[in-house]
């Protein structure tokens, strides 16, 4: 069985850079800083802006691991981390415009590969949608309490 291993301080610290780098880019492209192909984003420009923020947050929350006093401000980071991760399934899921979806089966070396009807698509993202809508506000209530916002105990 493998030992679970602590990162160090200063590992800690260069993942952390390494998804505020990749976030930073993903947002200069959102913000037209960072020029992209003509029609290659088919999302509008703050779903990809939404990207970007969930690996800053990851990234800041990489960096509050560990660390004694920021129960709060990680809280907080949480909440944040889950709302840009659920903006752009709520987006699919519920916003207006046509959404073109395709799955694939792979197995024993063969795979497939469909196209899937929108009302299909949009119906697992909207479960998705759905599931974090709900933590959302579960954490922000749990936040607003003073309370751990994933807590062991108290779990739903």
């Amino acid at each position: 069985m493998a030992s679970h291993r602590e990162l160090t301080p200063t590992q800690r610290l260069w993942m952390a850079a390494v998804f505020l780098f990749f976030g930073m880019f993903i947002l200069a492209m959102a913000f037209g800083l960072v020029k992209t192909k003509p029609g290659s984003v088919h999302a509008p420009l703050w779903v990809l802006g939404s990207a970007g923020m969930v690996f800053n947050l990851g990234g800041v929350l990489v960096f509050l691991v560990g660390r004694e006093g920021v129960d709060t401000l990680r809280n907080i980071v949480v909440w944040f981390f889950v709302l840009m991760l659920a903006s752009p399934f709520n987006w699919i899921a519920f916003g207006a415009g046509e959404r073109h979806f395709s799955s694939s089966v792979s197995g024993l070396g063969v795979s497939s590969i469909n196209a899937t009807g929108e009302s299909t698509g949009r119906m697992v993202f909207g479960f998705f949608a759905i599931l974090m809508d709900w933590i959302l506000v579960w954490s922000l209530f749990r936040v607003l309490r003073g309370k751990t916002a994933f807590d062991k105990q108290d779990a739903p």
